[in-house]
């Protein structure tokens, strides 16, 4: 039943704008970031930050503190957007499947779109830095490492607006919503409260450990992130069986 609905959403957004903006966003950023690092060698190497961590500090930046928390809630709207279209949630929650089945179908789609965008960020970095002329020995390890903690930062993230978009009909509500959140990110994300607060988490798990003002233990972390998105997801599901379907 669950893997029906994992396969009726891949339907509907195989053809859909989504991949785009996965391939569009890493090359943006990553033309910025590079370019950017690129023409200030001078001052990175004050910083003592040649090389790629120093290019990345460029990208992940912008990527992980604006344009991520913005692309989840683009990606959670456009999947939702299809029930909300016509009756789609009438028509959906007809067949013998349950609201839960649905409801976390949608968070899982959400949770591999994110994941394969943080793998096309890693890739074209690394492809565009390397034809810029980025020297130094690519640091796999560590950078394998902040992508994939950088899509596990995203988890609450995605819960909060999976339960916004499924009760807003509104496309437009969530991507403002994230837009009111994204901005206190500047002053929230090098603090003690960067960790916990769900729309610097990314960036936070994103950064190199050296360019953090503050470091908490990486259990910390993972405990924030999973507390955050056990209670997102718990009450999501909560209002969701609860709400009347238009």
């Amino acid at each position: 039943m669950f893997f029906d609905v994992i396969i009726t959403d891949w339907i509907k957004i195989r053809r859909s704008v989504v991949w785009w903006i996965m391939l569009a966003v890493p090359i943006f950023i990553s033309i910025i970031g590079v370019n950017n690092y690129m023409e200030h060698l001078d001052v990175f190497q004050k910083e003592n930050l040649l090389g790629w961590m120093g290019a990345w500090t460029q990208v992940e930046f912008l990527y992980g503190m604006v344009l991520l928390p913005i692309v989840i809630s683009v990606y959670v709207s456009l999947l939702c957007r299809y029930e909300h279209l016509g009756g789609g949630w009438k028509q959906m929650l007809s067949y013998p499947i349950t609201r839960t089945s649905v409801y976390l179908s949608k968070m899982v789609w959400s949770m591999i779109l994110v994941g394969l965008t943080n793998v096309v960020m890693l890739v074209v970095f690394l492809a565009l830095g390397s034809i810029w002329g980025v020297q130094g020995e690519i640091p796999w390890s560590t950078f394998l490492t902040m992508m994939i903690n950088g899509w596990i930062a995203t988890f609450t993230l995605i819960a909060i607006q999976l339960w916004v978009s499924t009760q807003w009909d509104n496309f437009s509500v969530p991507i403002i919503l994230n837009f009111i959140f994204v901005f206190p990110n500047i002053f929230i994300s090098n603090t003690k409260m960067g960790m916990f607060f769900p729309w610097s988490q990314p960036v936070y798990a994103m950064t190199p450990a050296d360019r953090l003002e503050y470091v908490q233990p990486l259990p910390y972390f993972y405990l924030a992130v999973c507390l955050g998105f056990l209670i997102f997801i718990i009450g999501g599901l909560w209002h969701f069986h609860r709400s009347e379907i238009r």
